[in-house]
């Protein structure tokens, strides 16, 4: 709701938002284009009234196409981008974007950049991404600064430079963007100097408070591990907890913490001991694809633990791992079974 009070000169308080927002109503159903942009922001967050991302859209739409209104392009276009309010076209998120950001905006500078990386609504072009990123970064966006951090880092528009990296990723993170947070925090952690490691959680609590589930997951690391802040297992176990709460399979760092996690109820490190759990945690991180789960997973099939002695299953498991990288202990644990 930043832009809401920012635009609508006349909120100068909590106490008047009822006020404002049955004015600013009034105001866009007559067809102030501003006022059409804050009922759609206000809408589409549900922060001051109900949320209702169709009427947000409709606010959106008629604000961009009639007044040509460049926030409102660009959120009609944030709309279409991820089929809030309506279906995904990135067909019209691309146009809305390309017109938004030739108006100025850094948001519409910020997405066009990445319809440009991701192919949506145009081919791929990592160079012509990489100059919007750098025309919104250098306007103070704080997505745009992460994703020119991603760019120096993996290299392909411009040569990988680590040092420009960080200072992309730490004007983001100043900015108060939790994955630019995380980065700077990834950057700096467990590589033999205290300090960084310190300031690594830092970051990382402030990325995790802001649900960050990367941060959640790299949190519950130090905290397990003692780097940058006191072991403490439980602590651990809360961050992994957080970081496995909206249950996304297609997430590596919910992955990687449901495996520690059913490695924590496997152990009783942080937690009792709790077979169920250890195995239910450490099924689902291997059926996501990690690794190390599916190695867990085939030798609790193997020696029936958590589960009865199944060495069919044991070896599918077994095999997955030794598939995802993890030959030489597949190997190693295989030979040992056929000689007991």
């Amino acid at each position: 709701m930043k832009k809401f009070y920012e635009k609508n000169v006349r909120l100068t308080s909590a106490e008047q938002v009822d006020k404002v927002i049955a004015n600013t109503a009034v105001d866009a159903e007559f067809g102030d284009p501003f006022s059409q942009y804050n009922m759609g922001l206000a809408l589409m967050t549900g922060l001051v009234v109900e949320k209702d991302e169709k009427k947000a859209f409709e606010f959106f739409k008629k604000s961009a196409l009639t007044f040509e209104n460049k926030d409102s392009m660009t959120q009609l276009g944030i709309s279409f981008f991820k089929g809030i309010g309506v279906s995904v076209n990135v067909d019209e998120s691309f146009k809305l974007f390309l017109k938004a950001s030739h108006l100025g905006d850094p948001l519409a500078q910020f997405y066009l950049g990445r319809s440009y990386d991701e192919g949506k609504g145009v081919a791929v072009d990592k160079a012509e991404g990489f100059r919007w990123h750098k025309i919104s970064a250098e306007k103070g966006d704080s997505d745009s600064q992460c994703s020119m951090g991603v760019a120096f880092a993996v290299g392909g528009a411009v040569e990988i430079d680590m040092v420009e990296s960080l200072k992309w990723y730490r004007k983001s993170a100043e900015g108060g963007n939790s994955t630019g947070q995380t980065n700077v925090g990834a950057a700096l952690f467990n590589k033999g100097n205290a300090a960084d490691d310190i300031e690594a959680v830092s970051l990382w609590k402030k990325a995790s408070e802001s649900g960050n589930i990367h941060a959640q997951n790299l949190l519950g690391t130090a905290y397990n591990h003692g780097l940058g802040v006191k072991a403490d297992k439980k602590e651990a176990v809360r961050w992994w907890k957080r970081a496995s709460e909206k249950n996304d399979a297609s997430n590596p760092s919910t992955v990687q913490a449901w495996a520690m996690l059913g490695e924590a109820y496997a152990t009783g490190q942080g937690v009792a001991v709790d077979l169920g759990r250890a195995f239910k945690y450490t099924e689902k991180a291997a059926n996501a694809g990690n690794v190390n789960s599916q190695f867990t997973l085939g030798t609790f099939y193997f020696e029936g633990r958590f589960v009865p002695v199944d060495k069919v299953e044991g070896l599918f498991w077994i095999k997955k791992a030794s598939q995802g990288g993890l030959r030489d202990e597949a190997v190693k644990y295989l030979s040992k079974q056929m000689m007991l």
